[in-house]
C-alpha cells in the first residue's frame, strides 16, 4: 500500500500529535503508571513509565509519521513466540482501521523493536528515522500493546489536549511529584476533534496517584461528564475515536486527505468549481484550478473550526503571477480574496504549516457587469476594442457606441469611450 500514502504531515482527529523533530533527535519514551487499587483499569495500572521530555517542538504538525504508512518491526531475543504473536495481533488491529502496513524488519534503518520489560510499558512518540524501542510488560493485554504502538505512530496521550480542563480536573496535589510532567500539556501538540474519554490513549483516574485511588484520584471528570469517568483509561478495545485517529493519520478508507489529491504542486492542481467545499489539508499545500469562460467577479476564502490553524491563500494566473492574497485562520476567518478576472484559467494555492486539518474553501464566481470599454466583448482590452468601437460609431450602433447615454452619437461619445478605455475595466 506504499503508493497510497506518500509522507503525510498530520494531526490526529482526536489526540495531540508530536511536533517535528530532527531525524537524529533522542526521544524519551512515553508510558503510563496507573493506580494499583484493585479493580482499576487494566494491568497497565501496575506498569511504571515516564512521559516524554519536551524538546523544542513546533506547532502540532509533524513530519514524524512513518513514510508511506509502512512500519518495519522486529523483536528482541527476550520476546518469546507467544508474545510475538500477541504483538502481531495488536498490529493487526491498527492495520484494520487504516492503510498502515507492519512488515517484518529486514535491513531498514527505521523500525519498531519490541522488548520484554519487567516493569513498564513505554514507547517513543513518532517516527525517528532510527529504531523505536517499545517496552512491554503487559503482554496479555492487546490494547496496551496497541497503545504503545500508537505512541510510536505519533500519538500523544488524550488528556494532554490543552483544552482538557473543559472536561477533566487534574488533581495536582494527588500526583507523585516526580511524575507531574506526565500531566503537562505539551507546547508542541495541537488538538483536533472532540475530547475522547474512551480513548485507549487516555490515562485512568488514578494515574500516578500518591495514595488510595478512591480517596485521591489524579484525574476527575467534570460533573457534567461524570458518566465518562468509568471509561477513562480503558484498555479493552479501540474506541471509535482511536480508529478514526489512526485512519486520519494514515489515510484509512474515506478518512485522511481528500479526494482531490494529489494536488500538492502548481503543476498538478485539482479542478474545482464555485461553491463551499469541505476539504482536508493532509500536507502543507493544496492547489486548485478553475476556468472562466467570461469576465467574472471572483471571491475566495478559507475557514476552519480548528484551533491554531492558519492558512495563506493566494490566487494566480496560469503563468504563476500572483493576483490575490489572504490570511485565513480562526482569528481572522472572513479574510477574502475579491477580484474581477478576465476569461482564462486560474490557480488557488492554500498553504499552511500545521498539517492535516479539515477546512472549507469558499469560491464564488459571478458574471461581471458589462465593461463599456470592452467593445468586442471578449473580456480583454486591446486595439481590437478600439476598432470595434469605431465601427459601431460609424455604423450608428447606439448599443455599443453611445458611451455618454445621451441617445445620440457625437464627439462626446468618443471622448467618453477614450476615458473608459484608459481607465480599463473594473
Amino acid at each position: 500500500m506504499q503508493n497510497v500514502f506518500g509522507v503525510r504531515t498530520a494531526i490526529a482527529a482526536t489526540v495531540c500529535l508530536t511536533g517535528a523533530f530532527p531525524a537524529s533527535a533522542q526521544v524519551t519514551p512515553v508510558g503510563e503508571v496507573f493506580g494499583s487499587q484493585p479493580g482499576e483499569n487494566m494491568p497497565e495500572d501496575w506498569a511504571p513509565c515516564t512521559d516524554a521530555i519536551e524538546t523544542n517542538l513546533r506547532g502540532g504538525f509533524s513530519d514524524r509519521l512513518w513514510p508511506g504508512g509502512v512500519v518495519p518491526y522486529r523483536f528482541s531475543a527476550n520476546v518469546n513466540s507467544t508474545n510475538q504473536s500477541r504483538a502481531r495481533a495488536a498490529m493487526d488491529e491498527l492495520e484494520a482501521v487504516s492503510f498502515l502496513e507492519f512488515i517484518p524488519w529486514t535491513d531498514e534503518d527505521a523500525y519498531i523493536n519490541f522488548n520484554a520489560s519487567s516493569n513498564s510499558n513505554s514507547s517513543p512518540v513518532g517516527y525517528s528515522g532510527n529504531s523505536n524501542g517499545i517496552n512491554i510488560v503487559s503482554w496479555s493485554w492487546r490494547f496496551i500493546i496497541c497503545h504503545e504502538v500508537m505512541h510510536s505512530l505519533g500519538i500523544w496521550h488524550e488528556q494532554q489536549k490543552p483544552f482538557r480542563n473543559d472536561y477533566v480536573t487534574i488533581n495536582w496535589n494527588n500526583i507523585d511529584p516526580d511524575k507531574k510532567n506526565n500531566f503537562q500539556t505539551p507546547s508542541s501538540g495541537l488538538p483536533v476533534g472532540e475530547y475522547n474519554f474512551e480513548s485507549i490513549m487516555h490515562y485512568s483516574r488514578c494515574a500516578f496517584s500518591i495514595c488510595s485511588c478512591s480517596s485521591c484520584p489524579t484525574i476527575s471528570a467534570l460533573p457534567e461528564y461524570a458518566d465518562q469517568e468509568s471509561v477513562m483509561g480503558q484498555r479493552g478495545y479501540l474506541s471509535q475515536g482511536d480508529a478514526d485517529t489512526i485512519a486520519f493519520m494514515y489515510n484509512g478508507p474515506n478518512v485522511g486527505d481528500d479526494e482531490h489529491e494529489p494536488n500538492d504542486s502548481f503543476g498538478s492542481p485539482a479542478p474545482i468549481g464555485a461553491g463551499s467545499h469541505p476539504l482536508i489539508m493532509g500536507d502543507e499545500s493544496d492547489y486548485f484550478t478553475f476556468t472562466l469562460a467570461e469576465r467574472s467577479e471572483v471571491s475566495a476564502s478559507v475557514s476552519t473550526d480548528e484551533l491554531a490553524w492558519q492558512a495563506i491563500t493566494t490566487l494566480h494566473d496560469a503563468g504563476g503571477a500572483q493576483l490575490g492574497f489572504a490570511d485565513n485562520g480562526p482569528w481572522d476567518d472572513g479574510d477574502v480574496i475579491e477580484t474581477t478576472l478576465d476569461p482564462g484559467t486560474y490557480v488557488l494555492h492554500i498553504e499552511q504549516d500545521v498539517g492535516f486539518y479539515p477546512y472549507t474553501l469558499n469560491l464564488s464566481i459571478v458574471e461581471a457587469p458589462a465593461c463599456f470599454a470592452d467593445a468586442d466583448g471578449n473580456g480583454t482590452l486591446n486595439v481590437d476594442d478600439i476598432d470595434a468601437y469605431v465601427a459601431a460609431f460609424v455604423g450608428g450602433n447606439l448599443a455599443v457606441a453611445d458611451c455618454d447615454g445621451s441617445g445620440g452619437l457625437n464627439v462626446d461619445d468618443i471622448d467618453c469611450y477614450v476615458a473608459a478605455f484608459v481607465a480599463g475595466c473594473p
